[in-house]
């Protein structure tokens, strides 16, 4: 399946109303150690999205791209990478 580029104003609207959870899948940096010790910043599960770290700034940086309806990639300055995903409805 291809895998659709993410229009940043769906995206960023569905941020900040709440509607999206976040995974981190990697953190890299220049200090390789540190990063393996702490599993490269990787999380387990979806979580709720820090709205102050994905401001509109990190947002303008990130390249997007996924299913709207299921796993959204997304990439910062090719050294922070993320999964969201819309939360479900109960």
């Amino acid at each position: 399946m291809k895998a659709d580029k993410i229009n940043k104003t769906w995206f960023k609207n569905n941020l900040k109303k709440g509607n999206l959870l976040v995974k981190c899948t990697g953190q890299y940096s220049d200090d390789y150690y540190r990063d393996y010790l702490n599993n490269y910043g990787k999380t387990g599960e979806f979580i709720e999205v820090d709205l102050e770290k994905f401001d509109d700034w990190y947002v303008k940086c990130l390249t997007l791209w996924g299913d709207k309806n299921g796993v959204i990639n997304a990439c910062f300055a090719s050294c922070e990478w993320y999964e969201f995903k819309l939360k479900t409805v109960n």
